[in-house]
């Protein structure tokens, strides 16, 4: 069920590198795929999406893993919006995808891609308070 598998990549997390994040991200799409064949009890969630997207923040895998994570940020808002309502993009979504820009150090673009992220949650939670209350 989804609560093993979020537990398996909450591990890979900790353990941090790519290999790590590699693996979450493949556990995720599994996680999708069992969900597609009628599995409803391996449904991805907000959570399983956050640990993902925060296993990408502490790989270290510079730019391209901090481009993963928003990847997953954007397919997390798609989600919501086609109405998947286990699936809303939230703080702690935006701050790890912040975060993983954060940790490119002095990468070309890293600083403004995260401070564009920081714009765009809170103009979301401005446009809307209630809707968009845990941004």
């Amino acid at each position: 069920d989804k609560y093993t598998f979020n537990t398996v990549i909450h591990s890979y997390a900790k353990a941090g590198g790519t290999e790590a994040a590699y693996k979450a991200q493949e556990l995720l799409t599994k996680m999708d795929e069992l969900y597609q064949q009628g599995n409803l009890a391996s449904k991805p969630d907000t959570i399983t999406y956050n640990v993902v997207i925060n296993c990408w923040a502490k790989s270290n895998g510079g730019k391209s893993a901090a481009a993963e994570a928003e990847k997953l940020l954007a397919k997390m808002h798609q989600l919501h919006s086609q109405g998947d309502r286990d699936v809303k993009p939230n703080v702690v979504s935006y701050g790890a995808v912040i975060d993983a820009f954060a940790k490119c150090g002095g990468e070309q673009g890293a600083a403004k891609r995260a401070d564009t992220l920081l714009a765009n949650m809170i103009e979301l939670h401005q446009s809307d308070p209630l809707k968009h209350a845990d941004l």
